[in-house]
């Protein structure tokens, strides 16, 4: 059986104006079109025409683009597009010659800035005892020409496991439902936080968009179908969510304005705060929804992995290797290799977080050793920690923004400490009177922080300047 694989399928479900008729053509090659698949949305202006990739006995259908204004940018999707769609072979590189292979593609989100696909299909190798039920996705940025990876759109921990299995189950044929079944909880229950999480280390994850929900398919057994998917309401992941398509839907009447492939935690074009309050420097800025929780989301990196406070241009260098380590065993495990009992990341993926929050690069690669809690090693281009996992959460909520001018801005905040099963980070401290009063996030720290807003266009991101204990 292949290793469990996760896909994150982020659901945003898209209004079907009008299918286009379908005609076939012939185009000589292993690829041919076959069919125009218009999907009509207000803010996507170009059409999606079904190709197919055929050889021997494998058969897969893919989209591709028509109409793009740019022609250039038209055939490098289109690439994107078809790549990744034959990328499912790799599953059976060794045994291709006795493969027969059928699969088909579902648009599931078309934006003007994002394109989400997913496919399905049955894989049947010679000799073998059963055929499999595969699926495959492609996410595609766009404006900036690339595939979303999952640590592109959402925050990979133990409160976004414990999302997945309260999510909403979509069985993807109706001769296999297995709620209906009554053996759903018993799969879900088989899977541990550490399973889900082990799989999104896999390249493989796969995972799509529609118009209010975060889904994601998880590979299981034969018996059970090979994989199945749940799906999560935007509203419900919180701080956990990092993209969401342009004018998605959030399930309470609002729409989202975060572009596709710009992440809340680190975001090539953050909300800007003054376009929703004040313009003056000096004076309060009034958050949005969305502004807020991308700010929330950005100073909870640093609440997490307990960064000291620090006035400006005087974070020492140790702290800065500290964070780039850990705050990527927290988000992106991908970047770690496990060897024995240590976790292993390299200097440059360090290095490229430290640039990202402080706009800075490490001075040199150094290590303290193991004697503290948390220690590290250095050798070689690679920094090693020995693996643990948090019992308890932190994270920010800012209370207090003020525009100082230039890009500058200051904001009061509250770091909180809660149970690691506490995932609702965003939402008002007041409303958590009516909890369990054992759940209720602790307040532990006021800080005051300044951070700049750096980049053009596109590449605008925040930075952290200093961060001091009030």
């Amino acid at each position: 059986m292949k290793k469990l694989g996760l896909i994150i399928v982020l659901l945003l479900t898209v209004t079907m104006s009008g299918c286009g008729t379908t005609k076939d053509s012939t185009v000589s090659g292993t690829t041919a079109v076959k069919a125009v698949d218009k999907v009509s949305t207000a803010d996507a202006q170009y059409d999606l025409t079904k190709a197919t990739y055929s050889d021997q006995k494998v058969k897969i259908n893919y989209p591709q683009i028509n109409n793009l204004s740019d022609s250039g940018k038209q055939q490098k999707i289109n690439e994107l597009i078809k790549t990744s769609a034959i990328n499912i072979l790799n599953d059976y590189k060794d045994s291709l010659s006795g493969l027969s292979l059928t699969m088909d593609y579902e648009i599931k989100y078309k934006g003007a800035e994002l394109l989400s696909i997913e496919y399905l299909g049955l894989a049947n190798v010679k000799d073998t005892a059963h055929p499999v039920n595969m699926i495959q996705t492609t996410n595609i940025d766009l404006k900036k020409e690339k595939l979303l990876a999952i640590s592109d759109v959402v925050t990979v921990n133990d409160s976004f496991a414990e999302k997945i299995k309260a999510g909403k189950y979509k069985a993807y044929s109706s001769d296999l439902d297995l709620k209906a079944a009554g053996a759903l909880n018993d799969v879900l229950n088989g899977l541990s936080n550490q399973d889900l999480l082990e799989s999104f280390k896999q390249q493989t994850a796969r995972f799509y968009f529609t118009n209010d929900s975060l889904g994601v398919s998880l590979e299981v057994a034969h018996a059970v179908g090979d994989h199945l998917e749940m799906e999560m309401e935007y509203k419900s992941l919180g701080g956990l969510l990092l993209v969401k398509p342009q004018g998605a839907a959030d399930n309470s009447g609002s729409t989202s304005a975060v572009p596709a492939g710009n992440t809340v935690a680190t975001a090539s074009n953050p909300a800007n705060p003054t376009a929703v309050g004040t313009n003056n420097q000096n004076k309060g800025v009034t958050l949005d929804a969305q502004a807020q929780q991308q700010l929330n989301t950005f100073f909870s990196n640093f609440a997490e992995v307990s960064l000291e406070p620090f006035a400006k241009g005087t974070i020492s260098n140790l702290a800065l290797i500290r964070f780039g380590i850990y705050h990527n065993w927290i988000n992106n495990h991908n970047l770690f290799q496990t060897k024995g009992d240590k976790a292993y990341i390299s200097k440059d993926g360090v290095n490229s977080s430290v640039k990202k929050y402080f706009g800075a690069d490490i001075l040199k690669n150094e290590a303290p050793g193991f004697n503290g809690p948390d220690g590290w090693t250095y050798d070689n281009g690679y920094y090693a920690i020995y693996p643990a996992t948090a019992e308890t959460l932190k994270f920010i909520q800012v209370s207090r923004l003020v525009d100082l001018g230039g890009g500058y801005f200051s904001a009061d905040l509250n770091l909180y400490v809660a149970s690691s099963g506490f995932t609702d980070v965003n939402s008002p401290p007041g409303s958590w009177k009516s909890m369990d009063q054992s759940d209720v996030p602790t307040l532990a720290q006021k800080l005051k922080a300044t951070i700049q807003l750096v980049g053009d266009n596109d590449s605008k991101r925040y930075i952290l300047i200093d961060y001091k204990s009030v």
